[in-house]
């Protein structure tokens, strides 16, 4: 068995993305390599996955940079850095990323003038993957002492792509504790034995449990907010090459695989605390 320690932030962070692709690891067997980036970007093909690097990197730069007038010398050692075609190209290149990034950061700069809150900002759109590795920075934070999380990322609206904002109030100390216990144990077990979690199709199961509830529902967002946040994609689920490759290369029946009860157990396990704080944090359009 490989020898399990505890996880630091960034590693409990990876292994919750891909708790297969981790197992592999541990047991030293490579992962078949995807001919598309893992990242999950907001989209898989060449120019969508320009623009997601593109709106990280001018994310870095910091609001000041991105302004009119400092804009132009940026842009020019992006060019250099060939981030950017050279001449007039430049512009029409960096012009949705550059719109998005402005909107992104005026957003966090709002919420910054907050005491004692810290603010996230994300490229991409609110995914399963992406609130997971807020909420374990936001439960890593408070089991120091309590704080306030705001996650930024973009919404799709009709009229194009606008800034939000999720926040997560502050937790008790002990309890911010025992939720990063929980996952530390579950991650002890994922890296010896294969666990039914993949965020996004936990996050279906979770909305599904929502949506059946009725007049009773479960604590936290409601099914259609749970939905919003997680949309079923035109191609259906994609499933981790990680989990491919240890059901040797065959894709599991998505609606026998939802049914697991551990698939139900851990979509509560790890989903619904999440959900729940979601919901009493809030979103700011």
């Amino acid at each position: 068995l490989p020898d399990i320690t505890q996880a630091g932030l960034e590693e409990l962070q990876r292994w919750l993305r891909d708790p297969h692709k981790a197992l592999l690891q541990a047991h030293d067997i490579r992962p078949l390599r995807r001919t598309q980036r893992e990242e999950d970007p907001e989209e898989t093909d060449a120019d969508g996955l320009s623009r997601w690097n593109l709106t990280e990197r001018l994310l870095s730069l910091g609001n000041e940079r991105l302004q009119e007038s400092s804009w132009p010398a940026q842009q020019q050692a992006l060019a250099m850095r060939a981030l950017l075609p050279p001449g007039p190209a430049a512009q029409l290149a960096s012009a949705d990323s550059l719109q998005r990034s402005r909107m992104l950061l005026q957003r966090s700069l709002e919420l910054g003038d907050e005491e004692n809150a810290v603010v996230l900002t994300c490229s991409g759109r609110f995914k399963p993957k992406r609130l997971l590795d807020g909420w374990l920075e936001h439960l890593w934070a408070n089991a120091e002492a309590p704080r306030t999380t705001h996650l930024v990322g973009l919404v799709n609206r009709r009229d194009g792509d606008a800034a939000g904002s999720w926040q997560l109030l502050p937790i008790v100390r002990e309890i911010a504790q025992e939720r990063l216990d929980d996952l530390q144990q579950l991650r002890r077990k994922g890296l010896q034995q294969p666990i039914a979690f993949v965020p996004e199709l936990n996050w279906l199961k979770l909305s599904r449990q929502q949506a059946e509830c009725g007049d009773s529902p479960m604590p936290g967002l409601t099914a259609r907010q749970l939905h919003e946040l997680n949309p079923d994609g035109r191609d259906g689920y994609r499933w981790p090459e990680s989990l491919l490759q240890l059901e040797a290369g065959e894709s599991p029946d998505l609606d026998r695989w939802l049914q697991q009860p551990e698939v139900c157990e851990l979509s509560q396990r790890v989903l619904l605390p999440l959900s729940e704080a979601l919901a009493a944090g809030g979103f700011t359009p």
